[in-house]
């Protein structure tokens, strides 16, 4: 049963959710995690899929914005906190090059979700530590509207069907096995994000139990990280989430992975020129 909070801000309602999304027949869903815009990639590609095959659920699956704004890591280092950027611009530019146009491509038919991950917590931290910025300063705030139906708060889980959804900071981070600590955490079968890698775990269980699965889904953003661990060896992925929930609640879910801006969807094929973050309209 889907259970919906609404939190009042001075700008706008915002509508949280838990619980199970509702569905008639056959529902499909896309999961895509981890664009962390401004350094988004394959937008192009995800446009053009996204307006050729419209699903009933779109999830933005967390770290949808790398929130530098508000990079409580960056702080601490004078140079970073003098390139931070203005927040204004910052999320201006987030609804006009990502937000508007997936909703543009998707229509008005697909729901849009969108769980909110570490990165858009770090407004949440800001607010913490500055009360007055409550009501302007966090992602949900800053978003138009129209762009997001509903959405999830940070470590919440939602469902649809069988399968459960969270960004994937909910379990103490790993560098591997983190599908199989999902797996145990909420013993249901669930595709996350966070890690950035395309990890899968089936837990053993009795024959007549269904079967539980951890799925770490990749990312759409560059592999090489921004700070801590730059130019180590790395696991990281390109890739995003997909589904069809039957009317039994079994869920028919698959991992699409990107290589060199390529990939197939429903048996077509996309490429994207956005191989490399685009130039930005403002300074970071």
């Amino acid at each position: 049963m889907l259970h919906k909070v609404g939190d009042s801000h001075d700008t706008m309602t915002v509508e949280y959710i838990t619980g199970l999304l509702p569905f008639k027949k056959y529902a499909s869903f896309v999961f895509l995690p981890d664009w962390h815009y401004p350094f988004n990639l394959f937008t192009d590609a995800y446009l053009a899929m996204l307006s050729d095959n419209p699903p009933d659920y779109f999830i933005y699956g967390g770290d949808v914005v790398n929130n530098d704004p508000f990079n409580h890591w960056a702080k601490n280092i004078p140079r970073k906190t003098k390139e931070m950027p203005n927040p204004q611009e910052y999320f201006h530019g987030a609804n006009e090059d990502l937000f508007k146009l997936v909703r543009q491509a998707l229509g008005k038919r697909t729901k849009i979700i969108y769980i909110l991950g570490n990165h858009e917590d770090w407004s949440n931290k800001a607010v913490d530590m500055i009360p007055e910025l409550k009501g302007w300063a966090e992602v949900e705030q800053n978003i138009q509207k129209e762009y997001i139906d509903l959405y999830v708060k940070e470590r919440t889980v939602i469902e649809l069907g069988e399968m459960a959804f969270t960004h994937g900071d909910n379990i103490y981070y790993a560098k591997n096995q983190h599908a199989k600590k999902m797996a145990i955490y909420l013993h249901q079968t669930t595709m996350f994000g966070h890690y950035h890698d395309y990890e899968v775990h089936t837990l053993s269980l009795p024959p007549q139990k269904k079967p539980i699965l951890g799925i770490s889904v990749p990312c759409s953003t560059i592999l090489d990280p921004l700070s801590y661990g730059k130019h180590l060896p790395t696991n990281r992925s390109h890739g995003f989430g997909w589904g069809t929930v039957r009317p039994d609640g079994i869920v028919d879910w698959g991992v699409t992975p990107i290589r060199n801006g390529e990939f197939v969807y429903k048996e077509k094929r996309y490429k994207s020129r956005i191989l490399e973050p685009k130039k930005l309209s403002f300074e970071m």
